[in-house]
């Protein structure tokens, strides 16, 4: 029997880096969102991976949370090298097909946010 593999998306890392940078910050979603100019819904899209992050939304993202783009983005490929080491496949988008089949499973929010704040203090250290 084959085992579906460990599966996410680029901007599910960055997604879930922004949403524990927020948490950090102290910040409510509708916090956030008014300081960037995106409703709060667009940023419960961003931070589950679900819509594309613009870099001009980054740029705004980031200060507001007291980072600089660069180090997100730095963040997100630590997580994508140390996901893809642990046998997670790490894709730009998921395809529809692949949805519709059933093979993909997501790496649940609680494992990939211990594997990002795992990041982070390792960072701080």
């Amino acid at each position: 029997m084959n085992t579906p593999h460990q599966m996410t998306t680029y901007p599910a890392i960055i997604g879930s880096l922004i949403a524990q940078a927020r948490t950090e910050a102290g910040l409510l979603q509708e916090e956030l969102a008014k300081r960037v100019g995106v409703p709060q819904s667009t940023l419960s899209r961003i931070e589950r991976g679900s819509a594309h992050l613009t870099v001009n939304q980054l740029r705004k993202i980031a200060p507001a949370l007291g980072r600089q783009p660069s180090q997100i983005v730095e963040l997100a490929e630590q997580a994508e090298l140390l996901l893809q080491v642990n046998g997670a496949e790490v894709k730009e988008v998921i395809e529809p097909d692949a949805l519709k089949r059933g093979v993909v499973i997501f790496l649940s929010g609680v494992a990939l946010m211990a594997l990002i704040a795992f990041l982070v203090a390792k960072s701080k250290s």
